[in-house]
C-alpha cells in the first residue's frame, strides 16, 4: 500500500475568518454546544501531513461558535518503512482508515485524510472545506451522551468514568457502537530521516488508546450506562490528556454522537 502524494497550501483565508472571535463567544455555555468529532490521518513520515497536524491543533481553539470540536489524531503506519518510524503510528488507526475506506468506495487510503463526523472525507489542507463540514455536521440530530468522572481507584490510581447515553436520533440503527479513546496533546518529534527529516513535528490529539466499550440498543427508553477503568502510561502527561467518548454507527460510519473531558479533572 503506498501512500499518495498530497500537496499542502497555506491556510485559506476562510480559515482566518472562522477563527476570529464571534460575539458572545466567550458567554457560550458549554451544555449548549454540539459536539463534532474530527479524526485526522497522518503519519510523521509524510511532508503533506504537516500543514494538516496544525489545522488539527487550530481545531482545538475551538474557532466555530457553538460547537465542540473534538479531535483525534490517528497515526497510521503504512509510512514507516518509507525511511521514518512514527513513534505514534498504529496498525489500529491504519485499519480504521482502511474501513473507512471500504465505507467510502475509495480504492486506496491516503494522508492527510480528516474525516468529520464518520460522514465527509478529504483531505486535510483547506480550512474552507473544513469549517463547512463542520458546520453541516453539527446541523445533523445527535444523540445525548455524556462522560461522568468517578473517583480512582484507590489502590492503583487508575482513573475511572462511567459513559451515559439516554437517547439517539431519529433514523439510528438497532444498534450503535460505543467508543472510548484517550488522546494526548502537545507532544513534539525531532525527525532524523524521511521526507520530513531534519523538522521539528508537534503534535495535538494524538490518540494514545482507542478501544470499544459496548454497543447501544436502540429502542423505546434508551439506557446505556458503562463504568471503566484504565490504566494511563505514566510517561503520558496527565495534564495534556483527554478521554473522548463516541458513539459511532458499525462500518466504521456516521458518528451521531460525542463528548470529552479533561484527564486532568479525575
Amino acid at each position: 500500500m503506498r501512500p499518495r502524494s498530497v500537496r499542502c497550501s497555506l491556510l485559506a483565508v476562510a480559515w482566518l475568518l472562522l477563527m476570529a472571535p464571534g460575539p458572545g463567544n466567550s458567554q457560550q455555555p458549554r451544555e449548549a454546544k454540539t459536539a463534532v468529532l474530527v479524526e485526522l490521518f497522518t503519519s510523521e513520515g509524510c511532508s503533506s501531513c504537516l500543514q494538516a497536524d496544525r489545522l488539527l491543533t487550530e481545531l482545538q481553539e475551538q474557532p466555530a461558535p457553538g460547537v465542540e470540536i473534538i479531535t483525534l489524531g490517528e497515526h497510521v503506519d503504512y509510512w514507516d518503512p518509507l525511511g521514518w518510524q512514527d513513534r505514534f503510528a498504529s496498525q489500529q488507526f491504519t485499519r480504521r482508515q482502511q474501513d473507512y475506506g471500504i465505507h467510502f468506495n475509495q480504492s486506496d487510503v491516503y494522508t492527510p485524510q480528516m474525516i468529520v463526523d464518520g460522514e465527509e472525507e478529504f483531505v486535510a489542507k483547506d480550512a474552507g472545506e473544513t469549517r463547512l463540514a463542520i458546520q453541516r455536521a453539527a446541523a445533523r440530530a445527535k444523540a445525548r451522551l455524556r462522560i461522568e468522572t468517578g473517583a480512582a481507584d484507590e489502590n492503583t490510581g487508575h482513573p475511572r468514568w462511567t459513559i451515559h447515553v439516554d437517547s439517539l436520533p431519529p433514523r439510528a440503527p438497532a444498534k450503535v457502537d460505543v467508543f472510548i479513546a484517550i488522546t494526548e496533546s502537545d507532544l513534539s518529534s525531532e525527525v532524523a530521516r524521511g521526507e520530513n527529516r531534519g523538522r521539528s513535528l508537534r503534535h495535538s490529539s494524538v490518540v494514545r488508546i482507542l478501544r470499544k466499550i459496548g454497543e447501544v440498543e436502540n429502542g423505546p427508553a434508551v439506557k446505556f450506562e458503562q463504568a471503566i477503568q484504565l490504566r494511563l502510561d505514566p510517561a503520558w502527561n496527565r495534564q495534556n490528556l483527554r478521554i473522548v467518548a463516541f458513539l459511532q454507527e458499525a462500518g466504521p460510519a456516521r458518528v451521531i454522537g460525542a463528548a470529552s473531558l479533561p484527564v486532568a479533572a479525575n
